[in-house]
């Protein structure tokens, strides 16, 4: 008997119990003692020693032995089962083996070297599985070789199957290989370091999921291109679980499991107290399970917390198998195969000779098969047979347990519902998730007619939502849901009606990023065109959609808001000490070198002359080619934008607290000292008032021959420029959080809490809307009687004094690097001031 390594158990009870391997020593070391019994076990013994096949132990318990077959080497190797019930799986001692599930060898395949990476077989019966000597194996069911294919590295990983038939085969040369089922190669996929154990894993929508020890897991699409790679602490050598919902599970040996959403983003973490290098799976209610070299196998929910764990006294290296009753069965390091119930209590133990690192598998009749480093490989009863097809370890890329009930089409998905009026971007499409779906279809149409719909998405996974962003504002659509495997598609769902909110005053009519803040004041122009400046340098031209046009790059930040020329060049400054004319399609024209620093915003005559400040203590003029006209040289830096009275007196504010007015050659008009600094721009009314603001709080009115009418004190400083209304109100905003109407004498008509610093001008709608940001980060939509009609949070402070555009959209720029465009339904007041810069083409218009 010797000879014969296929062995029955024995009958007793401490073998039921576990606590013995059930050696062949143990069913012969008694004397038969005569009688039908003694005569029956002879009879036994002797079939065994004349090499016949070993007959399944009748009434036999689980976690009881039913055989057990030896081999010259380790079995690491997980076995893989045929539809005939014949099971498969590699040793250490250079072979591959086949077995029945009567525990007879049907044959063994010499392969040259040791086999760790457990088999996989495709639908039409071939056996594939990969080998030390880096070579992959194609095996028909006879074990007759098919093909083999060589890569340059030990493969010990563990093939997939996707749905198309194509094998993916990782190996230690730091190739993924996919290869037609003739053995062909179709692509490689080269990744920084070797694969290992981690084997491949197959999603319902064909990307395949590969560890590797650069400690990264890739995500690579059906055609070898790579989609994603998430990092983790240390190597992987597990294999990937996907849940049906699309969630990829992870182990890694830096102790931690990930899950990992389709698209990579993580979505969470859970740390063990070992290195964890056995493959999760997952079970129907969402339950993740694993192992770790902490020795213990662990129950996560799918949220990420645990939900039990139970100590073995050795690493728990294999993957555990869930059977049809909820039964967990997994094998340790301390050589005994456990089988513990759902809530992670031990059921039954079953002892073998040495550590077990192969995971098992389920027979169609409840066997569990497995190997153990002991050099021998089990059949273990376990539970009663199952009622249905039940998965195994690493099969195919829907988790079927090939030669299991054929997999049907999954069932209708149910409670379909769409959003209606919600959002202003997207419609919202949920529903219950199905029966046997590996992904979803979703269909849409925006009449009831499922055979005209248009399927706009497929392979959803990762949740029973999407999120139609191509849906059209002012269109009612239908919805319907296919759930999907790769038997094929359900039925249409019932429909869902959805529909886009449609957009209200202060809602995103859209939205663009710069690459630095924007603090500048946009520009728009005759055609709708918008221009506006960031901090990294750069002239944005923007349409009316907001869909970039072109930029054009400076040396330095800019802060200078754009102005429009007569001809309709693009002025602005830089603090890159230049002064620049762009074209409308963004050519440069000319550049002035101003020789420091330009903060401030141009004014455009029409007569094409061109005035602004610079540091330095210079105020020039230009002509419309870029030559200097003339300089003048006020006491202080120039931040403030001029302002031209109808005279073409050129008026300004100085840092020296000063509002000076220049006549058009350039000579001094008048100085009037107001006394403290001046930031903002000066507004002009109908009657040729100055009005202007100081750091100091103060709103000044000065006449035009530069006397002072009237003051009015604020509780803070004033960087802000006044607008005007066409009654000639006066609206200007505080540092005191205050935005004050004040009439043309000077009176308080009334004042707005903003509740953040106001350092922007208003911009005068229509309807006498009045429109301005504070420094905590709100755009502010306020009556014409003080009242605070909407606010829209840009999240970052706002600098950038809005403008209206063409459309009756409030445009303005956030130091968070956005640049919005707001719904309000009116265009800009017709009045003499309505935002900086008089107009909001920037052109002066004199009374």
């Amino acid at each position: 008997m010797g000879a014969n390594p296929f062995n029955l158990p024995p009958k007793d009870g401490a073998a039921r119990r576990g606590r013995q391997s059930g050696r062949a020593a143990g069913l012969i070391a008694r004397r038969p003692t005569g009688g039908l019994a003694g005569k029956t076990l002879l009879l036994l013994v002797l079939v065994l020693s004349c090499g016949l096949p070993a007959a399944r132990l009748v009434g036999a318990e689980p976690g009881e032995r039913l055989w057990s077959v030896g081999t010259g080497g380790q079995v690491f190797s997980s076995p893989a089962i045929g539809q005939d019930g014949v099971i498969y799986f590699g040793s250490y001692d250079r072979n591959f083996y086949a077995v029945g599930p009567d525990g007879v060898k049907r044959w063994e395949f010499p392969t040259g070297a040791p086999v760790q990476s457990s088999p996989a077989i495709s639908t039409e019966g071939t056996i594939y599985f990969g080998c030390d000597n880096g070579k992959f194996f194609a095996l028909n069911p006879d074990g007759t070789l098919k093909w083999t294919f060589t890569t340059g590295g030990k493969v010990n990983a563990n093939p997939a199957i996707g749905a198309d038939g194509t094998i993916y085969v990782a190996s230690f040369d730091r190739n993924l290989y996919a290869l037609n089922p003739d053995g062909t190669k179709k692509w490689s996929f080269t990744a920084p370091r070797q694969f290992d154990r981690a084997s491949p894993a197959v999603a319902a929508d064909g990307t395949i999921y590969a560890g590797n020890y650069d400690n990264n897991l890739y995500a690579v699409a059906p055609d070898g291109a790579k989609k994603w790679e998430f990092a983790t602490g240390r190597s992987i050598l597990c294999t990937p679980a996907v849940a049906p919902d699309g969630t990829i599970y992870v182990t890694s040996r830096d102790k931690k499991i990930y899950a990992i959403k389709p698209d990579g983003e993580k979505k969470w973490e859970f740390e063990t107290a070992g290195m964890a290098t056995s493959s999760p799976v997952v079970g129907p209610d969402g339950v993740i399970y694993f192992g770790a070299m902490d020795r213990r196998i662990y129950a996560l929910n799918a949220d990420g917390t645990k939900k039990w764990e139970f100590e073995t006294d050795g690493n728990v290296e294999a993957t555990p198998l869930l059977g049809h009753d909820g039964t967990i069965y997994c094998g340790s390091y301390d050589g005994f195969f456990y089988a513990l119930d759902p809530e992670g209590r031990k059921k039954w133990t079953f002892k073998t000779g040495a550590g077990i690192g192969s995971s098992a598998a389920l027979g169609a009749d409840g066997t569990l098969y497995f190997g153990s480093d002991d050099n021998r490989f089990y059949a273990v009863q376990g539970p009663a047979a199952p009622p249905r097809s039940t998965a195994r370890y690493r099969t195919d890329a829907n988790w079927r347990l090939a030669g299991a009930l054929p997999l049907s089409p999954p069932a209708v998905p149910a409670q379909v519902t769409a959003s209606r009026e919600v959002s202003l971007t997207e419609i919202t499409v949920q529903w219950q998730t199905a029966v046997r779906a590996s992904g979803y279809e979703v269909w849409r149409h925006t009449a009831n007619a499922p055979a005209n719909a248009e399927k706009i998405a497929a392979g959803v996974t990762g949740d029973t939502r999407f999120s139609d962003t191509n849906a059209v504002e002012g269109t009612d659509y239908y919805y319907w849901i296919k759930a999907v495997n790769s038997a094929g598609a359900s039925a249409f769902s019932e429909p869902a009606q959805g529909r886009l909110r449609g957009k209200i005053p202060g809602d995103i009519v859209w939205s663009f990023e710069a690459l630095g803040a924007v603090a500048s004041s946009p520009l728009v122009d005759a055609a709708g065109r918008i221009y506006f400046t960031s901090r990294d340098g750069r002239l944005y031209a923007l349409d009316s959609s907001g869909k970039q046009r072109w930029f054009f790059q400076t040396a330095g930040e800019i802060r200078s808001s754009p102005a429009l020329a007569p001809n309709g060049n693009i002025l602005f400054g830089s603090h890159d000490g230049k002064f620049y004319a762009v074209s409308a399609e963004g050519a440069p024209v000319w550049t002035f070198q101003a020789g420091g620093f330009i903060s401030c915003t141009p004014v455009a005559a029409p007569n094409g002359a061109i005035y602004f400040g610079a540091w330095g203590r210079k105020f020039y003029a230009l002509d419309a080619s870029g030559a200097q006209r003339w300089l003048f040289a006020p006491e202080d830096d120039v931040l403030s934008q001029a302002a031209l009275g109808a005279d073409g007196t050129i008026y300004f504010g100085c840092l020296d607290g000063r509002l000076y007015a220049v006549n058009p050659d350039g000579s001094k008009k008048w100085v009037c000292p107001l006394g403290a600094p001046i930031l903002g721009g000066a507004a002009i009314g109908k009657n040729g008032m100055i009005i202007i603001g100081a750091t100091d709080g103060q709103v000044f009115a000065v006449t035009a021959t530069g006397q002072k009418a009237w003051s009015f004190p604020t509780k803070s400083g004033i960087v802000s420029s006044p607008a005007l209304d066409a009654h000639g109100a006066i609206y200007i905003g505080s540092d005191d959080f205050e935005l004050y109407a004040l009439t043309p004498e000077g009176r308080l008509r009334w004042r707005a809490n903003l509740e953040g610093p106001v350092q922007t001008s208003a911009a005068i709608g229509g309807d006498g809307s009045l429109y301005l940001g504070t420094k905590d980060g709100n755009l502010i939509a306020v009556s014409s009687q003080g009242q605070i009609r909407w606010r829209f949070a840009a999240g970052d402070t706002i600098q950038s004094s809005p403008a209206i555009g063409a459309d009756g959209s409030v445009l303005l720029g956030v130091a968070n690097r956005k640049f919005y465009s707001l719904k309000t339904g009116v265009g800009a007041m017709d009045a003499p001031w309505p935002m900086l810069g008089r107009h909001p083409s920037r052109h002066s218009r004199f009374d």
